[in-house]
């Protein structure tokens, strides 16, 4: 793309009109400079001209490029939007042995149609505001439902850096009462053990108080 655009427009009541010696002798000079200050000017955009977009996946667009150049048509068939948020959501059918749908699949489709309903209405608000204001007020909506969604994004970070803080503390309180957890689960193993015994002890001494009592009897 050349920087300069050879144009040499003007009004005839305004501009005198140059002889085409003093046309050569301007380009000339606008050319050494041009030269001076960029010597690839021919061939190289101007720094401050932004670069053109290149895709991320160059693979895909060529794929692409190509489809439209061999078609004529921007995407193969059965690709694109799709049609079946459009379409009315039906009750499930009966099984072949005749049994009516389990309650799952009645509550299955119900969300189905409950999303779609919500969809199909926020469509049609959409499209009523293109109609009746324009697409200013359109892209104004679209610009709000994109805000709200970042703000719910934030909502979910903010909700899962709580999550893994709460985690971390609990570990952490964990990590430290460990020690103290397996000192007192220690004693009262020591304590229950030391019980244990006491019985066994109070039993043998009840045993030999009734084989006394008995021989003194006889």
């Amino acid at each position: 793309m050349p920087l300069i655009e050879d144009s040499q427009e003007h009004l005839q009541h305004l501009d005198q009109n140059f002889t085409e010696s003093e046309l050569q002798a301007t380009r000339d000079l606008i050319a050494d400079e041009l030269q001076e200050l960029y010597p690839n000017w021919k061939n190289e955009l101007h720094p401050k001209v932004p670069e053109a977009y290149k895709p991320k996946n160059q693979s895909l667009a060529s794929a692409s490029h190509g489809h439209i150049a061999k078609t004529g048509k921007a995407r193969p068939e059965g690709t694109g939007v799709d049609l079946s948020r459009y379409e009315k959501v039906s009750a499930p059918k009966k099984g072949e042995d005749g049994k009516e749908p389990l309650p799952k699949e009645y509550l299955e489709k119900l969300n189905s149609a409950h999303t779609s309903q919500q969809y199909l209405d926020g469509r049609g608000a959409n499209l009523q505001l293109l109609e009746q204001h324009g697409k200013n007020a359109w892209l104004m909506h679209n610009n709000q439902l994109e805000d709200d969604y970042k703000a719910l994004e934030r909502d979910v970070e903010a909700t899962r850096s709580a999550v893994h803080r709460v985690d971390g503390e609990r570990r952490a309180a964990q990590e430290g009462a460990r020690g103290e957890l397996e000192g007192l689960e220690e004693a009262w193993r020591h304590g229950l053990g030391r019980a244990i015994e006491a019985e066994i002890a109070a039993g043998e001494q009840k045993d030999i108080a009734i084989r006394t009592k008995t021989v003194g009897d006889a």
